[in-house]
């Protein structure tokens, strides 16, 4: 099973790729876990991925271009998305599309 991590700091990830259970899977070929960093898919002199904020809230707010592009980059362009990219993210016994939603 191949994983994509899409992160701002990918020098905190290999101490938990490297530990438990997560380090055996990986160590057996089970999962492949590749981090990438979204600010190598910025044009700008610094790297900027901070968006100006809006909503008068706290909080910053990133660009979606570098996000857009590190994750098309990765996946490529033609690739069509489908639930196995969002399985991960919902809880289990749910569905990721209700059926309502699909036609």
């Amino acid at each position: 099973m191949q994983f994509e991590v899409f992160t701002l700091l990918p020098e905190v990830f290999p101490s938990y790729l490297d530990t438990s259970i997560i380090k055996r899977a990986r160590e057996r070929g089970l999962i492949h876990v590749r981090v990438h960093n979204i600010r190598d898919y910025t044009h700008d002199k610094h790297h900027m991925t901070d968006d100006t904020p809006y909503g008068g809230g706290g909080g910053m707010v990133m660009k979606p271009d570098p996000v857009f592009e590190a994750v098309e980059t990765v996946i490529g362009l033609n690739t069509p998305f489908n639930n196995s990219l969002e399985e991960p993210l919902i809880p289990f016994g749910t569905e990721a599309i209700p059926d309502s939603a699909e036609s």
